[in-house]
């Protein structure tokens, strides 16, 4: 999930319609935007990146195949993060 997604999901930012397939913003709302929210959703996702590690890197930590971690994380018997990170 990109920063602007997770402003979407968290209804700061909507989608008015798409363009082949890609969605389209109001230009007025997304400058309107406060800049302190879009700071804390971009420091939120780069504390992500930076504390977790991609399936492959973990899969390859502990030992298995990245498609373990994909089929148990489906499975509900661990927990995947966001970003195809854990």
């Amino acid at each position: 999930m990109t920063d602007i997604d997770e402003l979407v999901a968290t209804e700061h930012l909507v989608v008015l319609r798409r363009y082949k397939r890609r969605p389209l913003y109001e230009t007025a709302a997304a400058l309107a935007l406060d800049a302190d929210l879009v700071r804390s959703v971009v420091a939120e996702r780069t504390a992500w990146e930076e504390a977790s590690v991609t399936r492959g890197a973990a899969a390859e930590r502990i030992g298995w195949h990245w498609t373990d971690i994909a089929r148990m994380g489906e499975d509900g018997c661990i927990t995947v993060g966001k970003h195809g990170r854990t």
